[in-house]
């Protein structure tokens, strides 16, 4: 049996090209900004060794890291691939421990069994109400499945994957 030969349209390359450069539509969404709160830093010299550690990671365009505060604040690049648990990992593998975050997220709101998520390329939020301000949550809750939006909410120490809802922008 004889091959037939492939024939690609010529702006076939182009299109890859341009895929490449700026991704396929629906680009990448992801973690944009972290501010993790680290317990057992009490020098400069580890604040140091964490932001040393932390710039390492794919993705992070700027981390800053405050003894003062006791926590890091890391600045991601958009269409980063990076995960909390990355974060997390880095900084309990310092000799230090993660404790809550808070996180700016850029991802597609879905809807499931009675739940709101956010899903990035890298990961799959629960989202769930604050328990003091509504207002956020209301919003979301208006807003149709399959949206992208931007969140900021709150991770606890024991979870990278539920968020609770602080902030809503679409």
């Amino acid at each position: 049996m004889k091959n037939k030969p492939v024939h690609f349209h010529p702006r076939f390359p182009l299109l890859i090209v341009l895929m490449l450069l700026f991704g396929a539509a629906g680009s990448p969404a992801a973690l944009l900004e972290v501010e993790q709160v680290i317990w057992g830093m009490d020098c400069a010299p580890c604040a140091y060794g964490m932001q040393r550690g932390l710039e390492k990671l794919p993705g992070v365009e700027k981390v800053t890291v405050s003894l003062n505060r006791g926590n890091a604040t890391l600045m991601l690049a958009r269409g980063n691939k990076l995960s909390l648990s990355a974060i997390r990992r880095v900084v309990n593998e310092g000799g230090f421990t993660s404790k809550e975050a808070t996180v700016l997220v850029e991802g597609t709101l879905h809807a499931g069994g009675g739940h709101l998520r956010l899903r990035t390329e890298g990961a799959d939020y629960a989202l769930t109400p604050p328990a003091a301000d509504p207002v956020a949550w209301n919003k979301l809750r208006q807003t149709e499945t399959g949206a992208k939006l931007t969140i900021r909410g709150r991770l606890p120490a024991d979870s990278a994957n539920e968020i609770t809802v602080e902030d809503v922008a679409p």
